[in-house]
């Protein structure tokens, strides 16, 4: 037994020996695998500028962040607005529609000087709300054609009145279906001699006008995947190089994100006047020796006087030579260079202070200091976007934040200084991947005395977006809000589509429209008058007997008054046709005035 009992005392601490030996290799190896993570994220992070062991590399990844916040967020919002249509035009005959009504929601005067009755407001919304516009226009892109109709009726008031529009051949032209179905055209070739002869340019951008060239030239401008690259490697690093080790110190400090204080490194870079200059001086002397940099500049330049063509003359098109745009190129760096002593001089520091640990970037401050006074504005980076603040002398005058998400960008800002508050904000919210609101609102007050409000909006319902076809509802929407003047509040709905289509143009010329710059034309042109113009006067006497028209009267007739004017009465309902304006003898006898004006120089007198 003494034995058994000896032996299994023996195997007990044997068995408990390699457990405990096991346990540790455990902890050895989970740490050896924590600290190889580590290593690695340490690793990857250096490679991506995600971790920043010098005060320098802290430093620049604030200004990194900083700069991203903002372009990156434009960027999208610039590729969230393109129209998907406008890559696939090249040659093709387009077939455009839109519809245009309004709606008055709020519209109410106050103050002595400027007041207007309920029975007007309400006879001008009547009119505005059954107002209604539309356009069909057809454009050959080939023959540098276009032709359509622009359509304008309000209900009660005008059934329809229309205006059918056309360019081919260099030729203008216009008719007026209610009135004749005669059209009415400006001639390229008419308008030499004539005090509109300069209109001829018109024409030469029409001709030379193409989505090929216009889309070529936006291309053009922009820079390519080469030119970036050259500009990163030229100029990238000359911020870096101007900042020397002297200029920049550190110490432990914190910064409140989100309402919660963060322990991190603040990183200060000083720099005075001549600091300034230096940095502006080394990307100055950087451009003077980058020819390809200015190379890619004239190049752009060109581009543009070149899409301009013949709307340019020659004077101008000398001027932006390929020659002279490199000589105002140097002149205007050896003006830099002379003249930058001058230009940037103060007595105190830009202080740049930037806040981050080894993993995190926070905020950045950028200040200005000069004896008791200062001024600063900071960014702190928070989730979706960074919160802005300005100080002057340490005393809050503004904050802000600016919100970058998937589906809402915007920059709001906020005063609240002296009893008096003031907000502004800025953005665009997406509410699906076809339905976009552009917005601008903000208010103001004064120790609670409401200054005003305004809202702005534009809600772009896109119904398709593809390669053949374009259609969008959009609504336009103004609010505005002065206690002391009166608000106004309407809505405009634009309904529009664009695709592509099959165009003919009619050919226009002197056998089916009237040149009117053409003496020939004036037997031609005067019996055309004839013809409108009692069709004319008719319209006009129904508009001036018309709910809308009174209320305009009535509105300036109180104001004239009220403002020490005359009293005036636009429409003589007793002999409204032998007095007014619309009289068939006084069209007929004055509105043009040929003996001296066609046979001198060919223009209408009006």
């Amino acid at each position: 037994m003494e034995d058994l009992n000896n032996q299994k005392s023996e195997l007990n601490p044997e068995e408990k020996m390699p457990k405990k030996g096991f346990k540790k290799k455990n902890i050895i190896i989970g740490s050896i695998i924590v600290l190889i993570l580590i290593i690695l994220a340490i690793v990857v992070g250096v490679c991506t500028g995600k971790v920043n062991f010098t005060k320098k590399s802290k430093f620049y990844s604030a200004i990194s962040k900083a700069k991203e916040t903002f372009t990156k967020s434009l960027d999208d919002m610039i590729e969230n607005t393109t129209i998907k249509m406008m890559d696939d035009l090249k040659d093709s005959d387009i077939s455009y529609k839109s519809e245009i009504t309004a709606n008055i929601d709020s519209f109410e005067i106050k103050g002595s000087q400027l007041s207007i009755n309920q029975e007007s407001i309400d006879s001008i919304k009547n009119i505005v709300n059954n107002a209604k516009i539309s356009m069909d226009l057809k454009v050959d892109q080939k023959e540098k054609a276009m032709e359509g109709t622009v359509k304008l009726g309000i209900k009660d008031l005008i059934d329809e009145i229309s205006a059918n529009v056309a360019y081919n051949n260099n030729v203008f032209s216009v008719s007026l279906p209610e009135f004749s179905d005669k059209n009415l055209g400006i001639f390229k070739d008419s308008l030499e001699g004539t005090e509109y002869a300069e209109l001829k340019q018109a024409f030469d951008m029409i001709e030379n006008l193409n989505v090929e060239d216009s889309k070529s030239l936006i291309e053009n401008m922009k820079l390519s995947k080469e030119e970036r690259k050259h500009f990163e490697k030229v100029y990238e690093g000359l911020f870096k190089k101007q900042i020397k080790p002297n200029m920049i110190s550190a110490k432990s400090g914190e910064i409140k994100v989100n309402g919660k204080k963060k322990k991190c490194t603040k990183t200060i870079v000083k720099l005075d006047d001549s600091d300034v200059r230096d940095i502006i001086n080394a990307y100055i002397e950087a451009f003077e020796k980058d020819d390809k940099g200015k190379e890619i500049i004239i190049n752009k330049v060109s581009k543009i006087v070149e899409f301009a063509g013949d709307s340019l003359d020659e004077e101008s098109k000398s001027k932006l030579s390929r020659d002279n745009i490199e000589k105002t190129i140097n002149e205007g760096i050896d003006e830099l260079k002379s003249s930058l002593e001058s230009m940037i001089k103060f007595d105190g520091d830009v202080i740049v202070t930037s806040y981050g640990t080894i993993f995190n970037t926070y905020g950045i401050d950028i200040g200005y200091k000069e004896d008791s006074n200062s001024a600063t504005v900071a960014l702190i980076f928070v989730k979706d976007g960074a919160d802005i603040k300005v100080d002057i002398n340490n005393n809050e005058i503004l904050t802000g934040k600016f919100t970058n998400k998937k589906n809402k960008r915007a920059l709001k800002l906020e005063v609240d200084q002296s009893g008096i508050k003031g907000e502004v904000e800025l953005g665009i919210e997406s509410k699906s991947d076809k339905q976009s609101i552009y917005y601008i609102k903000g208010s103001a007050e004064q120790n609670g005395n409401k200054f005003g409000n305004v809202d702005l909006s534009a809600d772009v319902n896109i119904k398709n977006n593809t390669k053949d076809e374009y259609m969008a509802d959009t609504k336009v929407k103004v609010d505005v809000d002065v206690p002391s003047f009166g608000k106004l509040g309407f809505s405009i709905n634009i309904a529009e589509s664009m695709k592509k289509d099959d165009v003919t143009v009619n050919e226009i010329n002197r056998t089916n429209a009237i040149d009117i710059f053409s003496p020939s034309s004036k037997s031609e042109l005067e019996k055309y008058i004839t013809e409108i113009t009692p069709k004319i006067t008719e319209l006009m006497v129904k508009i001036q007997s018309s709910d809308l028209y009174k209320a305009i009267e009535n509105f300036n007739k109180s104001n004239s008054l009220n403002n020490g004017g005359f009293d005036y009465n636009t429409t003589d309902k007793n002999n409204t046709l032998t007095n007014s304006i619309y009289n068939n003898n006084t069209i007929n006898n004055s509105m043009y005035d040929y003996n001296s004006t066609l046979s001198n120089n060919s223009v209408i007198n009006y």
